[in-house]
């Protein structure tokens, strides 16, 4: 019968454990319908507070998560918000790449009303709205 030394046994408990905790890794890259990089869009883990905005060329990247099921999120002003499921094994690198279709906003009219000179609201010979 052979002994296992304790000594051997924790080394490879280690060796086990820094291999699960090992992060992974998403980037890509975010376009219009038209196939354009777009700038500042956000992307996020669903339900976190971990992402990132894309740079001047529509790249993101979004690094140190764990490993297990994910929900990317891309959203920005003017375009439908799109998602993406995936699931990343412990230190894996993944490119999820994004295409944004544009939304039409709609609101109400806005209306910008300036004087020369600083004057109470009350003194206004105008009428006058606080948005």
């Amino acid at each position: 019968m052979t002994r296992t030394h304790p000594l051997t046994l924790l080394l490879l408990l280690c060796l086990v454990s820094t291999a699960q905790a090992q992060p992974a890794t998403i980037q890509g890259t975010v376009r219009d319908a038209a196939g354009e990089t777009l700038p500042g869009v956000n992307v996020v883990v669903d339900g976190t507070a971990r992402g990132a905005a894309t740079n001047a060329v529509g790249f993101y990247e979004i690094a140190g998560g764990p490993a297990g099921a994910w929900v990317l999120v891309a959203s920005a002003v003017g375009f439908e918000t799109a998602r993406q499921a995936l699931t990343l094994a412990p230190g894996e690198a993944v490119t999820v790449d994004f295409v944004l279709v544009e939304k039409l906003i709609e609101s109400d009219e806005v209306v910008v009303t300036a004087s020369r000179r600083a004057q109470r609201f009350s003194e206004a010979p105008i009428s006058l709205s606080i948005v």
